[in-house]
């Protein structure tokens, strides 16, 4: 049923060109940014927490990218009326659990993506032990935690509304 879920999401365009932009952005982000501490590890101006801030600035990308994903996501799952189906039969209810590992999947992806960078940086920048731990605190709090929390607040709406958010009107007299 995993693969059937992940076939799923990989035939939604719109979630994939998400995800394949954020992909992108992140490499492209990470890419200058590694390039540029090194470049000015010499003129003493880069220091390891500096960089790990600016790691963290990027989280509102994570959390953009990854509420629409898993907002779209679900909703196309719901419309494609896989839900429906796995729901009738005895153990249909893992329809869900499917969904949030394939959202867990693609978060966890992204982050031993940014992990893949921030090690290089470390070794490159030559920075000290100490900051194995607070590298590891950002992949985790900042990159994932960050990325699953969208998803799964992204989905949480196309499951308990029906088809998704439906526009407030406002009335004005």
């Amino acid at each position: 049923m995993y693969r059937k879920t992940v076939k799923l999401f990989l035939k939604i365009p719109s979630v994939v060109g998400a995800y394949g932009i954020l992909f992108i952005l992140c490499n492209i982000f990470l890419l200058r940014l590694v390039g540029t501490f090194v470049s000015s590890r010499e003129m003493a101006t880069a220091t390891p927490a500096f960089f790990l801030t600016d790691i963290g600035a990027a989280c509102f990308l994570f959390f953009s990218f990854f509420l629409f994903i898993g907002y779209e996501f679900t909703r196309r799952v719901r419309d494609s009326e896989m839900e429906e189906a796995l729901l009738s039969v005895k153990r249909g209810g893992a329809v869900y659990l499917m969904m949030w590992l394939v959202l867990m999947s693609a978060a966890a992806f992204i982050t031993i993506n940014i992990g893949a960078y921030l090690m290089a940086a470390y070794y490159m920048l030559d920075m000290p032990r100490i900051y194995l731990g607070e590298i590891l605190k950002v992949l985790l709090i900042n990159v994932f935690a960050v990325s699953a929390g969208a998803a799964g607040l992204g989905g949480w709406p196309s499951r308990g509304f029906g088809s998704g958010f439906r526009p407030m009107r406002c009335y004005c007299f």
